[in-house]
């Protein structure tokens, strides 16, 4: 009988002792971690796409779901971040309380580093894009010195001037879009249209001056002979 209570005492003391967090939860501040850190590189993962050959009906809705998880994100990190800073100062806080703030602050850095680099990949692809075009521009002012005026439409080139009018090589900014001007040292402009999602409308454009003035409702950024214009 006695051994019986001895048991049965034991089993009691182990029964109200806290739960260690690294038994129950020890493995969620790590998996919170990587998933914190994987969102907030998704918009660099998702500019890469946008900037690559992918076709744009691939490119645009991956880089649109990484920008709506990584806002997603930064809600829950807000609520379980404020959740666990409310645990720490309260008499019941765990060491997992802890590691979930780290892992929610680890989103923080990932995506000022995500959106530190994104700006440099985008303007190297568009460098690389404004070298790609300089046949097709060349082709444009031959055009325009043989016949003493800029072409109508860029099908005019075809096949005196060039064989076929090429893609941009960019799959999201495929096509050119070309337009007469009624400018003295501007006659025409070649654009590549470069949204960055809804109510976005920038433009990556060549005038022939190479000069290029600012324009109302953003500003102008120089890239080579070319500019971008941010929306």
């Amino acid at each position: 009988m006695a051994e019986s209570e001895k048991v049965a005492r034991m089993v009691s003391l182990h029964a109200s002792q806290p739960v260690c967090p690294q038994e129950t939860g020890g493995r969620t501040p790590l998996i919170l971690f990587c998933v914190a850190v994987c969102i907030g590189l998704s918009p660099l993962a998702g500019e890469l796409m946008i900037m690559s050959s992918l076709p744009g009906e691939i490119s645009e809705p991956v880089q649109m779901f990484c920008l709506i998880s990584m806002a997603a994100f930064a809600l829950v990190a807000l609520v379980l971040g404020t959740y666990s800073i409310l645990s720490l100062l309260s008499r019941q806080r765990q060491n997992s309380d802890f590691f979930r703030l780290l892992a929610c602050l680890a989103f923080l850095p990932a995506t000022a580093l995500s959106l530190f680099f994104t700006h440099p990949i985008r303007q190297d692809g568009f460098m690389q894009l404004a070298s790609r075009t300089k046949p097709l521009i060349a082709a444009i002012e031959k055009y325009e010195k043989v016949n003493g005026h800029a072409p109508d439409k860029l099908q005019d080139l075809i096949p005196g001037f060039m064989p076929a009018i090429p893609k941009t090589g960019i799959g999201a900014y495929p096509k050119y879009r070309y337009e007469l001007l009624k400018k003295e040292k501007d006659s025409w402009q070649l654009t590549v249209d470069c949204s960055r999602g809804w109510l976005n409308w920038d433009e990556f454009y060549y005038l022939p001056s190479k000069k290029y003035p600012e324009r109302y409702g953003g500003w102008v950024e120089l890239m080579g002979d070319w500019a971008y214009f941010h929306e």
